[in-house]
């Protein structure tokens, strides 16, 4: 059993090669992380992408709120939305095609 549910929209995933490339291009994340009462720590960070070892590497200092938090529970969420990739039509389906309502995101987005 995976620790990690399957994908709900599977046909708007995206291939492992794609997601590579997303890693070689973006230079910005959100990593998100637990404090130690518990409550959600999400931060922006740069980072860098190692091709070879397809490891990522997190700018940031050695002390503080974040170092403490990895120190305490090193798992994590990381998170990147790049551009222009995909359109989702985010209409409520009850509404008319021509409501308002109707917005279109593209975007790719990796966790």
């Amino acid at each position: 059993m995976s620790m990690y549910r399957e994908m709900r929209r599977a046909k708007q995933e995206i291939s492992g090669e794609a997601c590579r490339r997303v890693l070689e291009e973006a230079r910005f994340g959100t990593l998100a992380l637990s404090l130690e009462d518990g409550m959600p720590y999400a931060v922006p960070v740069s980072f860098a992408f190692d091709k070879e070892s397809s490891a990522l590497y997190f700018h940031g200092a050695a002390e503080g709120q974040k170092a403490d938090a990895v120190r305490r529970d090193p798992r994590a969420c990381f998170k990147i939305a790049s551009g222009n990739s995909r359109q989702f039509n985010c209409r409520d389906e009850s509404e008319p095609a021509s409501s308002a309502a109707t917005h279109l995101l593209a975007y790719n987005k990796i966790l």
